[in-house]
């Protein structure tokens, strides 16, 4: 796994502007890891960012098959779980939304891949949760 370093114009903009940006937009998953643990576990550096709900920590890092997914802490959300955000295309392969909360239905092979290598890196205590 590599990181993928955010630009300071990406971050200083907000994740609600990605248009030329290497930060997936839709929210798949919740892992039960701070972003703490997960710098710890496997070498990342969160940045400062923010979006239209609150404060955030960001990490952008890329499996081993080349899919790209960020994890996301807003300053709300409980200290031990961090967001799987994951490019539309890797969030649901059907491209498609559940329409009232604008999440991905369920993961396509390669999100479910990505997040499959996430919880075999991490440790035995760790779950994720596929939102849906």
């Amino acid at each position: 796994m590599r990181q993928i370093l955010l630009s300071p114009e990406d971050l200083s903009r907000g994740l609600f502007d990605r248009v030329n940006c290497d930060i997936p937009g839709v929210n798949s998953a919740l892992i039960a890891r701070s972003p703490v643990h997960l710098a710890e576990e496997f070498g990342l550096t969160f940045a400062d960012s923010f979006d239209d709900l609150d404060d955030l920590k960001i990490a952008v890092p890329e499996i081993s098959t080349g899919v790209a997914f960020a994890l996301i802490r807003h300053r709300g959300i409980p200290v031990a779980e961090t967001e799987i955000w994951l490019d539309r295309a890797d969030a649901n392969h059907s491209g498609g939304t559940h329409r009232s909360s604008g999440r991905a239905t369920h993961p396509s092979r390669r999100g479910a891949m990505a997040l499959a290598e996430l919880c075999r890196s991490t440790s035995a205590h760790s779950s994720v949760a596929v939102s849906a």
